[in-house]
């Protein structure tokens, strides 16, 4: 059904936002049945909108590109393919952002969960799986920013920065909450993290992302948002 109607509106993207959506919930419901196989299946279905709206914005002057609610669902298809069992079912209920790092349908090279904010100053791409971030000006630093996602008041969440290179320290910035760059903790070989409570007072309605100052190259494998509590 859902097949039949993006081939009747390919560049409509609420149906391929609900093909996600009815994916993940099939694959969620083959998981509490404990039919491993079958949930499998729909999430291999799921994630292959990924591959199927690329091949279809090349035929389209003006590309689609997935909204953050269908990005949302592909990221939790994407973490079921890795732990399809209810444990992963009941943790990817705290996540609320994690790249998945070879989404670009609109063929600019650029990951479609992040914007380069900063073309002139930075180079923002894919690159043998992770995502290549590259200073590219000797005076000003570039930036780069995820899709907008929601926060509960009353709620801390942990930020999680993990690269395949080795830095001293990443600034990072929550949009909507920050009002400057703060630096992450490291807390290994490539690896930092931060921890955000959010108090009533900190709550919009405009969303929040997370921005990363390029003042240094950046190789990410991938940068996860949860709630702790």
């Amino acid at each position: 059904m859902f097949d039949r109607a993006i081939e009747l509106r390919p560049f409509a993207e609420r149906q391929w936002k609900m093909k996600a959506d009815a994916c993940y919930r099939i694959a969620e419901y083959y998981i509490k049945k404990d039919d491993t196989q079958n949930a499998k299946k729909y999430i291999e279905e799921g994630l292959e909108i990924i591959s199927d709206a690329r091949i279809k914005n090349e035929k389209n002057m003006n590309p689609i590109v997935f909204e953050a609610k269908t990005l949302e669902a592909i990221e939790k298809l994407a973490y079921l393919k890795d732990y399809p069992d209810e444990e992963g079912l009941s943790r990817i209920g705290n996540y609320v952002f994690l790249t998945v790092n070879e989404i670009d349908i609109n063929h600019d090279g650029i990951p479609d969960q992040w914007k380069n904010l900063t073309p002139d100053n930075a180079e923002v791409m894919i690159e043998n799986g992770f995502i290549a971030a590259k200073k590219t000006s000797e005076s000003a630093s570039g930036v780069m920013q995820t899709r907008n996602f929601n926060l509960e008041k009353g709620k801390k969440y942990r930020l999680e920065l993990v690269l395949d290179n080795d830095v001293k320290e990443v600034s990072y910035q929550l949009m909507n909450y920050h009002n400057k760059y703060q630096k992450f903790e490291k807390t290994g070989e490539g690896t930092f993290s931060a921890v955000i409570d959010m108090k009533s007072e900190d709550i919009n309605s405009n969303g929040f992302s997370v921005r990363l100052r390029i003042d240094k190259d950046l190789v990410i494998k991938s940068l996860t948002v949860t709630q702790v509590s």
